[in-house]
């Protein structure tokens, strides 16, 4: 199932300017939310199987996040990027410049789809 959403604020300007800075840093970080996305989704289909009522839904996002990091990986290869080790990019400063508003989005997320709050879904990691 995939969902379009539209931006609730505008895109803070500073955001861009540091992402054109370095594009190339930029589509590694957001291929490597995209992968730790599915294979979390998938996680926790291996942690909680008896949570039947929420497997279908996070085989799907699993499948949907992989379609993602597949569609990412191909804007990389036209550019010759290579996919980054998590730690190259930690040493070079990405996560913390890209990742920011993840982070929060992502501790949310996880308790979301294990029923532990509502709201918002794993899927919304974009």
């Amino acid at each position: 199932m995939k969902y379009s959403l539209e931006l609730a604020s505008p895109t803070p300007t500073g955001w861009v300017k540091t992402v054109l800075a370095d594009f190339p840093a930029f589509l590694q970080d957001h291929a490597d939310c995209e992968r730790k996305a599915s294979a979390m989704a998938m996680s926790f289909v291996a942690k909680y199987p008896d949570r039947v009522d929420i497997i279908p839904e996070l085989i799907a996002t699993a499948i949907e996040e992989l379609g993602h990091f597949q569609q990412v990986y191909a804007h990389m290869q036209k550019r010759h990027i290579r996919l980054a080790k998590e730690m190259l990019a930690l040493l070079r400063g990405t996560k913390s410049v890209f990742a920011t508003q993840r982070t929060e989005r992502s501790r949310r997320e996880n308790g979301s789809i294990l029923g532990i709050t509502s709201g918002s879904s794993l899927a919304d990691c974009h």
